[in-house]
């Protein structure tokens, strides 16, 4: 028995399975301090283990709608060159015509006849349709 004793304090600072088995007969206060801060550290390594899966779960929706937000985005917008044709300074009206053909007016400042033009267009999600696409941007190239 005195043997034992002597594995559980020279084991203190290092406990293995069979000083902590011996520690609740010899040193029982002891034995409760060990229990007390393993209990500790389990609660910390699932807190962590919980954070880190909620972190995870967001990054992973984050991840998902950014995903199918530029899809979206992609699938909805288009660009096409074209042609100034007309400017009213009054009414700061332009009118382009667009490399389909088509016949577009917005309205904007710093635009004079014959600029060639990037047109960046929304398509209201009707893609078969182009009479109710938007004029989102245009730039003078």
């Amino acid at each position: 028995m005195i043997h034992d004793t002597a594995a559980a304090a020279v084991n203190l600072h290092k406990p293995d399975q069979l000083s902590l088995c011996i520690l609740p007969i010899v040193f029982p206060a002891d034995c409760a301090i060990i229990k007390s801060e393993q209990r500790k550290t389990l609660r910390q390594r699932k807190g962590e283990q919980t954070m880190k899966t909620i972190i995870r779960t967001i990054i992973i929706i984050a991840v998902i709608f950014t995903v199918f937000g530029t899809v979206g985005h992609i699938e909805s917008h288009y660009t096409q060159t074209g042609i100034i044709t007309q400017t009213d300074n009054n009414t700061e009206e332009v009118t382009v015509i667009d490399e389909t053909g088509n016949e577009w007016t917005f309205y904007g400042t710093g635009y004079t006849e014959n600029d060639k033009v990037r047109i960046k267009f929304y398509t209201n999600h009707t893609d078969n349709n182009r009479k109710d696409d938007t004029i989102k941007n245009v730039k003078v190239l």
